[in-house]
């Protein structure tokens, strides 16, 4: 027999589910979005499960839809606004910011939201759904009603949406804390899902006495977890009951080997996560190469002027004095005392006619000579006069000499200025080594740190293969995990245990990263010990935030612009002091520059620059 199903009804819209929540209103026609992509959770390094089909004849469809945005239209009516003024610590700029509390559920983007799965059954026959994480939900025969309690019969419309992460979380809107006998609880969460299911555009109920059972895919295997129900008449979740957890090897195994992938991505070289470190060191390998460089270079032109002063003081080496020779022509010349330093500091020289010069005699001197230049010899101490007659000139190689008491006083005056010499000398070249020196040890320092880097980036190698292997392990055990328990109600239902909030209280002053103030709806803080998230109003009650001082901690938000904003772990433990009529502590939420299109767009970001992840 054939069967004939029609696949071109009108999807129900995120406003009537809605509306379904509290089961009061008729559904209307809407608008589907284009698919996505199923998200993957990343919390304590929980990668998201494998895709399954759906089984007994469900005919499966996804459409992104926002079934919070009616609550976006209007204010709800406990939201309250505040405003509070103060200046920075000089007082030099005014500041205005908004205490608000927002709606119960209250999703940070207009259009992007964790997306629902559609699926399609029988109503008089039931049917098992399994979702893209594996999850299954099992609807018995005649278990759903009509608003007038009658049995349904032909097609139905169910919408499936899992949250697993503290992304999923913080793109719902719904809210992570339990009040429970005047207490206040954060939730960490083993998985939590929500439920619908639809018929002719009105919203369908469960037959108490046939609930819907729920195998719900989780990333932990312990059972220190309840299952909570959404009340979001009441604006509370209600405790009903405990699950069961199934196909587990042995309790908390799941959480041991996460645990583990989480510690070494705590510990991971400069505080970064691996994948961080990795990058963190190719692109400072040549960043401090360089600046080595930089300084070698530095040093080497020091030695290079080191040593044109060494060539510059050997230049001015003091002459040693010599005695005229007997038997050798000399005479008495001036000399420019600035071109001829080592002749400069002696007086009553006389120049005596070298030997070599064969043709110089007595006529020499009845010569009257129109002028005389001389100038540095071939070799040091010796130089060479020209005389000039009209066009005739005669060259003569002489020397210094001093004769009696003229050589004694030349010769003491020689002994003091080449001390001198030789000690400026020895204190260039002594400077001179030890920037040899330093230069050599700055070469075994740039060696030194390639080898040291190249040795922490193999061992980081390593130890992320190491990583993955238990990676694999943990997926191959959360792969057959699951959290078992029944529903009576559609909506939300949360596998929960709840933390009671020892909690600090600070007031605090949110910046961006050029420090003007940044006006918010709502801030969420992430534990990172938990697989959870705190959403926190501005200033919420009376100028005081709250938070826990266990674990450590980062924040997200959405500004007026719609943009994604952060603060990393190491940024909140670094947080400042300011004066703002009282102390107030200075949070800083950079803009990350994502323009998130999925949710996946949003965890690829914290999963590659939050070391929690």
């Amino acid at each position: 027999m054939k069967r004939k199903l029609n696949l071109k009804k009108p999807e129900i819209s995120s406003e009537e589910i809605a509306k379904g929540r509290d089961f009061q209103s008729v559904l209307k026609e809407i608008q589907t979005a284009p698919p996505q992509a199923p998200t993957k959770s990343f919390f304590k390094s929980w990668i998201g499960m494998s895709t399954v089909a759906a089984i007994v004849a469900v005919v499966v469809t996804i459409a992104v839809v926002d079934p919070f945005s009616w609550q976006k239209d209007s204010k709800d009516q406990d939201e309250v606004e505040n405003t509070i003024k103060g200046t920075d610590t000089n007082g030099s700029e005014e500041f205005t910011y908004q205490e608000r509390k927002g709606p119960f559920i209250d999703p940070p983007f207009e259009k992007l939201d964790v997306p629902y799965e559609n699926y399609k059954i029988k109503g008089d026959r039931g049917g098992e759904i399994v979702t893209k994480t594996g999850s299954k939900i099992k609807i018995p025969k005649g278990s759903l009603k009509d608003e007038n309690g009658n049995a349904v019969k032909g097609e139905v419309e169910v919408k499936v949406r899992e949250f697993h992460d503290p992304v999923d979380f913080f793109l719902s809107g719904i809210p992570m804390k339990y009040d429970s006998a005047g207490h206040q609880y954060d939730f960490e969460s083993a998985g939590m899902i929500e439920v619908y299911a639809f018929q002719g555009g009105k919203v369908l109920k469960i037959d108490p006495t046939k609930p819907v059972s729920i195998s719900l895919r989780t990333n932990s295997d312990e059972t220190k977890f309840n299952v909570y129900e959404l009340d979001t008449v009441g604006k509370n979740w209600k405790y009903q009951g405990k699950d069961k957890v199934k196909g587990k090897e042995e309790d908390g195994k799941i959480d041991v080997l996460a645990e583990e992938i989480y510690t070494w991505k705590d510990t991971s070289a400069k505080g970064f996560f691996f994948g961080d470190s990795l990058m963190w060191y190719k692109n400072q390998s040549p960043v401090i190469t360089a600046q080595l460089q930089k300084k070698s270079d530095i040093i080497l032109q020091e030695i290079l002027v080191i040593q044109k002063d060494i060539v510059k003081l050997e230049e001015r080496k003091p002459l040693q004095p010599k005695k005229v020779t007997k038997g050798l022509y000399r005479f008495n010349l001036e000399v420019n005392k600035g071109e001829f330093p080592e002749i400069a500091v002696y007086k009553d020289v006389q120049w005596e006619v070298g030997p070599e010069n064969k043709d110089f005699n007595d006529e020499m001197y009845k010569i009257q000579f129109d002028n005389a230049v001389i100038k540095d010899g071939a070799t040091r101490g010796t130089y060479t006069v020209t005389f000039f007659k009209g066009n005739v000139k005669k060259q003569v190689t002489v020397y210094p000499v001093f004769e009696g008491a003229d050589y004694d006083r030349a010769l003491k005056l020689f002994e003091e200025k080449n001390k001198e010499y030789l000690s400026k000398v020895e204190q260039k070249k002594e400077l001179e080594k030890k920037k040899q020196e330093d230069y050599k040890q700055l070469i075994e320092n740039v060696k030194k740190e390639q080898e040291k880097m190249k040795k922490e980036s193999d061992a980081m190698l390593k130890q992320m293969k190491d990583e993955n292997n238990k990676q694999q392990e943990l997926w191959a055990l959360r792969a057959n995990v699951t959290r078992e328990f029944t529903i009576r109600n559609f909506g939300v239902w949360n596998c929960d245990n709840p933390h009671l909030m020892n909690a600090s209280s600070m007031n605090a002053a949110f910046y961006d990263q050029d420090g003007q103030p940044v006006r918010m709806v709502n801030v969420c803080l992430v534990n990172r010990k938990l697989n959870g998230l705190t959403f926190c109003w501005l200033h919420s009650n009376n100028g005081v935030f709250r938070y826990s001082q266990k674990g450590k901690h980062f924040m997200w938000t959405v500004n007026d612009a719609g943009q994604l904003l952060a603060c990393n772990e190491q940024e909140w433990e670094m947080r400042e002091s300011i004066k703002m009529n009282g102390t107030f502590d200075k949070i800083v939420l950079k803009n990350t520059g994502v323009d998130p299109k999925t949710a996946d767009d949003i965890k690829k970001y914290f999963f590659e620059t939050s070391p929690s992840f």
